[in-house]
């Protein structure tokens, strides 16, 4: 299933005047030792990392897969939901402080109609439990996307849980962006977000998964390292709107200076900031894993595998990461 990653290293990486001052090849060379063993470390998995720069690709490696070939984004795709709502905002097609209730209308129960796009893109809307967990399997290759019927089992719960207003990972709020999406556009979710997050004379070889698009507001994303990147530094990049400036956009604070917004979490670092989201699908019969991260900027890094990966596993590749970039 979908699993979510918020610690580690990387949450305390703050960049330093030393780091700034690395020779770039050493610093490659670092990251790519840290990828290499850390592979070896959790036996092997197929994969590629693609290193990064100030937004810009430096280095790519990869093992078992090609650079090129697409990859599964799992969880990173609500990074793609969020900057594709955030268009819509910019447009007044949709506010942070849209509700259900305004979009959806008599589909809504009252005790939900209140519900903001806002408390949906931080996980803060009550949603619980994660239906979607349960019937990802059984929805696996499925050509349509199944954000209506994720809907349909929230709306059917008639009211959010008692943890309404506090921080709960759950699939279902970005279903129900997907749906809400829909809603405003009268167009399918991928073809709005595709058009509007990635238009294809930039984002050749992106699209939602042959296997896992039905998730694709949640996780259903599929695309070559490259592209996520040159994705992740246009949203999230130093000198963009939410790169600059976060805490502009819905975020809720976990504690210990982190947060989570728009689709990553993130902290401050020196004058600026850093983000980073993990993701994972993981099956009986397959697992995928990825991660993004951009340290206030200047060094980051799209990281792919083809593996179902344990908790500690994934949280083994920030550390090390983290290590080789600020010698740590």
């Amino acid at each position: 299933m979908i699993r979510m990653i918020a610690l580690s290293g990387l949450a305390a990486a703050t960049l330093t005047g030393a780091a700034w001052a690395d020779d770039q090849t050493e610093t490659v060379m670092r990251m790519e030792a840290a990828w290499t063993k850390w592979r070896n470390d959790v036996g092997g998995p197929s994969g590629v990392m693609l290193i990064t720069r100030d937004g810009e690709p430096v280095k790519a490696v990869a093992a078992g897969v090609s650079v090129a070939e697409p990859m599964e984004m799992a969880s990173l795709s609500k990074a793609i939901t969020a900057m594709c709502v955030k268009s819509l905002v910019d447009d007044d097609l949709l506010g942070y402080d849209t509700t259900l209730g305004m979009v959806l209308g008599t589909r809504v129960a009252s005790a939900l109609a209140d519900v903001t796009v806002a408390e949906l893109l931080t996980h803060q809307a009550g949603f619980w439990p994660d239906s979607t967990q349960k019937s990802m399997p059984q929805w696996r290759g499925e050509a349509a996307p199944r954000h209506r019927s994720v809907t349909a089992t929230v709306l059917a719960r008639g009211a959010p849980s008692d943890r309404r207003g506090t921080y709960r990972y759950n699939n279902e709020h970005y279903a129900v962006l997907g749906e809400m999406i829909a809603g405003v556009t009268d167009r399918p979710y991928r073809d709005v977000c595709r058009d509007r997050v990635l238009p294809a004379s930039r984002f050749p070889d992106v699209a939602v998964s042959a296997d896992f698009g039905v998730f694709d507001a949640w996780g259903g994303w599929a695309m070559p390292v490259d592209r996520y990147a040159r994705f992740f530094a246009e949203a999230f990049g130093a000198e963009t709107d939410v790169g600059r400036s976060p805490s502009d956009h819905p975020s809720v604070d976990l504690g210990g200076g982190a947060y989570y917004g728009m689709g990553t979490f993130w902290r401050q670092s020196g004058s600026g900031h850093n983000h980073w989201m993990f993701g994972a699908l993981c099956f009986d019969d397959a697992g995928h894993g990825s991660y993004a991260v951009s340290w206030n900027g200047g060094w980051g890094a799209v990281v792919a595998w083809r593996a179902c990966l344990a908790f500690d596993e994934m949280i083994a590749l920030d550390k090390a990461l983290v290590a080789a970039v600020f010698r740590r």
